[in-house]
């Protein structure tokens, strides 16, 4: 069980569900361009992921394009906030 539980698999996806709490719930200047350098990052790795996906793999995954669409949600939604002060 707790193998199961704590397995790298679910960490990665208990720090990715840590992220997105994080970045929507908290207003703090600083904490908001770490937001949007995070937020730059996650989109140039969802854009790695979808050319591997696209091009190598030549597939298509809804979860996977549902993420890099929330992704640049997330960007967007972080430029507007420290650039709209």
């Amino acid at each position: 069980m707790f193998y199961i539980l704590f397995s790298v698999r679910n960490i990665i996806h208990f720090n990715q569900i840590f992220f997105y709490c994080l970045i929507g719930l908290i207003d703090i200047p600083l904490f908001n361009k770490f937001a949007l350098f995070s937020s730059f990052a996650s989109c140039i790795v969802s854009i790695y992921l979808a050319g591997i996906l696209a091009f190598a793999l030549k597939d298509f995954c809804l979860v996977c394009v549902i993420t890099y669409i929330i992704n640049a949600g997330l960007f967007w939604s972080n430029i507007q906030t420290v650039y709209s002060k």
